[in-house]
């Protein structure tokens, strides 16, 4: 999904280059942005034993990525990992795309087509409720952009994959099953 928004970046007239370039050394360099932070192996190796799993620095990345970008933050991470702030050194990088982030979001979402269905949807699966279904925001606090441009990249994703089972169909390949990010 960082890839599709990048590329909704490149498309959009209101962002340049320099509104996302965090999010462009994201996907062109990922495994160096990855490098640049510091997570304490004892801390990881805490998390496997706790939740018998076998994850490494790199998901652990990825999984802020992920979250800050759909809507959450580092202290939430730090808890879903069970870190302390002394467990891991978080890079400059991390800071300018947390910036960039709630701008790339705000901008995506008022410009995009479907801006309304994805509000409307994330108004419905809102667990708080506290405004009337279908109604505007008043105000752009209403409003977590970060939530609903995750909504709007799924479906961006959905039709990607769904366009290339019907490329593979046309061809004579037969998709059994999708997984994640994989065709079988």
């Amino acid at each position: 999904q960082p890839s599709i928004l990048l590329g909704y970046c490149q498309q959009c007239h209101q962002l340049e280059p320099t509104d996302y370039e965090s999010l462009m050394e994201w996907v062109e360099h990922r495994d160096d942005v990855i490098g640049s932070f510091e997570i304490d192996q004892e801390a990881i190796d805490r998390y496997n034993i706790d939740k018998q799993d076998n994850k490494t620095k790199k998901d652990i990345v990825k999984n802020l990525v992920v979250m800050t970008t759909f809507g959450s933050n580092l202290s939430a991470w730090r808890q879903v990992w069970g870190f302390t702030a002394y467990d891991v050194k978080i890079p400059r990088w991390y800071k300018n795309y947390e910036t960039d982030i709630i701008a790339i979001a705000s901008i995506i979402v008022k410009s995009h087509p479907k801006r309304d269905i994805a509000i409307a949807a994330w108004r419905d699966g809102d667990e708080k409720k506290s405004y009337k279904k279908n109604k505007p925001p008043t105000e752009e606090t209403d409003m977590n952009y970060k939530k609903v441009l995750a909504l709007i990249l799924q479906d961006k994703e959905s039709e990607i994959v769904l366009n290339a089972i019907y490329k593979c169909r046309q061809k004579g390949i037969i998709v059994t099953s999708y997984i994640y990010d994989g065709f079988q």
